[in-house]
C-alpha cells in the first residue's frame, strides 16, 4: 500500500547516500560505540551550484480537496523507509491522506494512505526495530508502524479535545524508549495544556499529565525543538508557541532525567511571538546552539551564550526576510547549500489560509552566509518568489554531494529543487542517533551540530549531520557524543573527506 524515493545528477538515482553496507568501521569507542566510514566521493569537474526544479516532471502531486480552515498541510518525511538505500517520501495534507512516493528508476511512483485525522508526521522507532515509523499530530495522535516499507496504522493517543501540532519524539528519560513531547493547540484558539506521553516500545504510550510544568498551561504550541541544550547529555525542549501575547511566550524545558523544568526565566529566550517553528544550530562555529524561530511578521535569530542564555541578534546580522505584518515564516533549516564552511537557512513563507481568498503570495528565502551577516540569495538560486510553502527539508537525493531542497506546499505538489553536480566545496555527513552532538575540525576550523529528525515546523528527515568544509578535503578529528548515558567515538585524523560516516553506540549508550 504505498511509497518510496530517491535521485542522480539533474535526476533521482538508485543508490542516495543513506545505507552503510558499503561502510568499514574506522574508530571504536571504549564503550563498544562505531564510527564507519563510507567510500570517498571524487569531484573531478566541480560546478557553480545551481538548483533546477524537477517535481513535477518526476511526478510530485498535489491535493485538490481542501480545508481552509485547517493549517495542518504541507508536513513531509524524508527517509529511506524500506531500506533499499533509496530515500522515500511522504507527504501531508489538510484532508486525512498521506501521498507516499518511490523512485522506480525514471519517475516517482506515487501511492495514498488513508487516515482518521490529518496531522504533521515525525519520524520515530517506536518499538526499537531499527526501521523509523511514523507519529503524526492531529486530532488523535496517530502512530504508524514501517514493517520493510510497508505502513500500518498501529496505534493512536486518543482524542483528548485538543489538536496536537507535533508529536515531538525522544528519549526523554534515559530507558532506551522513544517517548513524545505533545505540542498542543487548539483550532479554534482555545485554551490547551502541553503533554508528554511515555513510550515502552509498545505503540500505546502513556499520557502523563504531570510532568510538563504547570507554567505550560494554557499555551497555543506549534512547534518543539528536540536537542541538549547544557551539554548534560539529556535532550532538552524549547517549545515555539503562536499567539505569546494571549497565551504566553515560547518555553525552554531543560531535562532533568526525565522531569522537565521551565528555565525560560533563566535563558531570556521565553519571547512572546506568533511561532510557527524553529530549527537549531551553530551559525557562528563557538560550539554554542542557536535558534531560529519562524512566524508571523518576524524570524528571530537567538545567539546562544555560554552561560546559557540566548541573546536576540536578528536585526543586527540581517537574517529576519520578512517584510510586512502580513508575513508568515513557517517551515525553516540550517544548512550549508554551496558547501563553503558556512551555515545558511531558508525560511518557507506562506499564509494561514492557503492562499485561497486572502490575496497574500510569499516567497521561500535563503539567507546565505555573507561577511557575518545574511543576504538572501533565494531569487538568485531560482527559489519560488509566491504561494502558500510550508516546509523546507535539505537531503542530498541524488549523492552528489550537494544539498538539495524540498519544499511542500499547503496544498499544491511539493516543490523538489535538485542540484546540477558535484561542488569545489568539500563536505563530510555523519549519520547518528537523533540527540547526539556531532563536532568535526579540518583546517583551523570547528564545527558542531546537533543532530535532530525534526527541522523547523513540519519537516521531518533520517537523523544525520552534514558539514560543508570549503576548500580542505581532509578532516583533522570526528567527535561523536550519542544521546543519554553519554557513551562516545571518536575518529582522529588526518582523515578523507567528502564522505559518509556511520556512528553507531555501543552498550553503555543504549
Amino acid at each position: 500500500m504505498w511509497l518510496w524515493l530517491a535521485c542522480t545528477g539533474a535526476e533521482p538515482s538508485d543508490s542516495a547516500g543513506g545505507d552503510d553496507t558499503a561502510a568499514s568501521a574506522c574508530a571504536t569507542g571504549t564503550d563498544g560505540s562505531t564510527l564507519s566510514c563510507g567510500e570517498v566521493q571524487s569531484c573531478a569537474n566541480p560546478v557553480p551550484h545551481a538548483w533546477v526544479e524537477r517535481g513535477e516532471a518526476l511526478g510530485l502531486r498535489g491535493q485538490e480537496e481542501r480545508d481552509d480552515a485547517n493549517p495542518s498541510g504541507g508536513g513531509v518525511v524524508l527517509d529511506d523507509l524500506d531500506g533499499d538505500g533509496d530515500l522515500d517520501l511522504v507527504v501531508s495534507y489538510a484532508t486525512p491522506t498521506l501521498d507516499l512516493y518511490r523512485w522506480d528508476g525514471d519517475a516517482f511512483v506515487h501511492d495514498t494512505m488513508e487516515l482518521s485525522h490529518p496531522g504533521v508526521p515525525s519520524l520515530v522507532d517506536i518499538d526499537g526495530d531499527g526501521e523509523r515509523d511514523i507519529a503524526l499530530g492531529g486530532g488523535e495522535g496517530q502512530l504508524l508502524r514501517n514493517d520493510g516499507g510497508e505502513l500500518t496504522l498501529a496505534g493512536s493517543l486518543g482524542s483528548r479535545g485538543v489538536h496536537w501540532a507535533e508529536l515531538a519524539p525522544a528519549d526523554l528519560d534515559g530507558d532506551g524508549w522513544t517517548d513524545f513531547y505533545l505540542v498542543t493547540t487548539d483550532p479554534n484558539d482555545e485554551q490547551a495544556d502541553d503533554l508528554l506521553a511515555w513510550g515502552d516500545g509498545s505503540f500505546q504510550p502513556r499520557v502523563d499529565e504531570e510532568v510538563v510544568p504547570d507554567s505550560m498551561a494554557n499555551r497555543h504550541g506549534f512547534d518543539a525543538i528536540l536537542f541538549d541544550h547544557d551539554g548534560d547529555g539529556w535532550q532538552d525542549v524549547y517549545v515555539v508557541n503562536d499567539q505569546g501575547d494571549r497565551f504566553g511566550g515560547n518555553a525552554l524545558l531543560r531535562n532533568t532525567g526525565g522531569g522537565l523544568e521551565d528555565v525560560s526565566a533563566d535563558c531570556a529566550c521565553g519571547i512572546e511571538m506568533g511561532g510557527m517553528g524553529g530549527s537549531v544550530g551553530d551559525y557562528d562555529q563557538d560550539g554554542v546552539a542557536d535558534l531560529l524561530l519562524t512566524g508571523t511578521a518576524h524570524t528571530v535569530l537567538l545567539h546562544g551564550q555560554d552561560d546559557g542564555s540566548f541573546v536576540d541578534v536578528t536585526l543586527g546580522i540581517g537574517v529576519d526576510s520578512l517584510t510586512s505584518n502580513d508575513a508568515m515564516g513557517w517551515g525553516s533549516a540550517w544548512f550549508d547549500y554551496d558547501n563553503d564552511g558556512d551555515l545558511d537557512v531558508a525560511v518557507a513563507q506562506g499564509d494561514f489560509t492557503h492562499g485561497h481568498g486572502s490575496g497574500l503570495s510569499m516567497p521561500v528565502d535563503l539567507m546565505a552566509q555573507t561577511d557575518g551577516g545574511f543576504e538572501n540569495v533565494g531569487p538568485a538560486v531560482g527559489l519560488p518568489e509566491s504561494g502558500s510553502h510550508r516546509a523546507v527539508a535539505p537531503a542530498d537525493f541524488n549523492d552528489d554531494g550537494v544539498l538539495d531542497l524540498l519544499v511542500s506546499q499547503a496544498v499544491e505538489r511539493p516543490l523538489l529543487y535538485l542540484s546540477e553536480g558535484c561542488s569545489e566545496g568539500s563536505w563530510l555527513v555523519v549519520e547518528a542517533p537523533a540527540g547526539s552532538v556531532v563536532e568535526v575540525e579540518a583546517a583551523g576550523r570547528a564545527w558542531t551540530s546537533w543532530v535532530v529528525q525534526d527541522t523547523g515546523y513540519g519537516a521531518s528527515r533520517r537523523p544525520e549531520a552534514w558539514f560543508g568544509l570549503g576548500d580542505t578535503d581532509e578532516v583533522d578529528a570526528v567527535h561523536v557524543r550519542f544521546p543519554g548515558s553519554g557513551g562516545s567515538v571518536s575518529l582522529e585524523g588526518p582523515t578523507p573527506a567528502r564522505r559518509r560516516l556511520v556512528a553507531r553506540p555501543g552498550s553503555a549508550s543504549q
